[in-house]
């Protein structure tokens, strides 16, 4: 975690690597860029490390078992990381971690909030990555059905 003191400020202002050093060791936090805490208050980083740390965990339980990653990807994208190559590539998968993230984009603090625009933007990162020839549309996201017994 505190590796980061001695990262370029450009790293330090990069959400998904200070997300990352943070998940290990919150003290991490200490070091975030300027850039990134005026887009995100150290409330909100700290909240979603946490997040992060928990979904890396389910994840790397078995990385190669789909409900495990939709699990943790419904607690934190970034946990898709971790995840099997396999998994990672399979657009089942990448279709069902948008939905889960636009679902809790709009289930967090709002549409301008810090999360939302994580969300989003994970999101939008999937489908290019998914989807990088022009004129490829990607296919309509499966239904997630969720019941409480």
């Amino acid at each position: 975690g505190q590796v980061l003191q001695f990262v370029s400020e450009e790293l330090r202002a990069d959400k998904e690597i200070v997300l990352h050093a943070a998940a290990q060791d919150e003290r991490a936090l200490e070091f975030a860029g300027p850039q990134l805490l005026a887009k995100a208050s150290l409330a909100e980083l700290r909240r979603q490390a946490f997040a992060l740390r928990g979904a890396s965990e389910i994840v790397r339980k078995n990385a190669s078992s789909r409900s495990n990653v939709l699990r943790a990807a419904a607690r934190h994208p970034f946990s898709l990381y971790f995840a099997s190559e396999d998994l990672k590539r399979n657009p089942d998968v990448q279709n069902q971690v948008r939905l889960l993230s636009s679902n809790a984009a709009h289930i967090s603090s709002g549409p301008g909030s810090p999360t939302a625009k994580l969300l989003t933007d994970f999101a939008a990162e999937l489908r290019s990555a998914a989807f990088p020839r022009a004129g490829v549309e990607p296919r309509e996201p499966m239904a997630l059905s969720l019941t409480c017994a």
